[in-house]
């Protein structure tokens, strides 16, 4: 994204062309990501059902070690829409989940360096099919 004569611009380039557009108008870039376009013939990853979403979100409940993973994966539920928030106060979110009509409240505890990659593959593991 550029920011172009008080405009936002999405430029798209190959990665090819990025090795050298890269450096030039570094002032006016906003973000840039790298993506993939999967072929056709590619089976599409496909997240748990809620009930699943939910069961794991009981089964981490239960283990106190890992709370970012717990964290992480309520932001999922709340994505989802299975989660409302209801609060953030304190380092805590509190949530609502009107399918079991409960409140949780979460430590809001962000994975950081290692974690990330492990929270974010432990998901993947158990929630794509």
């Amino acid at each position: 994204m550029l920011f172009d004569e008080e405009q936002l611009r999405r430029v798209d380039f190959c990665a090819e062309v990025w090795m050298s557009e890269r450096d030039k108008q570094t002032q006016n870039r906003i973000g840039w990501w790298k993506s993939r376009v999967p072929p056709p013939n590619e089976k599409k990853l496909k997240l748990a059902p809620n009930d699943v979403l939910l069961a794991l979100f009981d089964q981490l409940s239960e283990r106190l070690d890992q709370p970012e993973l717990r964290y992480v994966l309520t932001l999922l539920l709340i994505r989802r829409r299975l989660f409302r928030i209801e609060k953030e106060q304190d380092g805590t979110l509190t949530v609502y989940c009107g399918k079991r009509d409960t409140v949780y409240d979460i430590p809001a505890v962000l994975p950081e360096g290692e974690e990330i990659d492990a929270v974010q593959n432990y998901l993947s593991e158990m929630l794509y099919a």
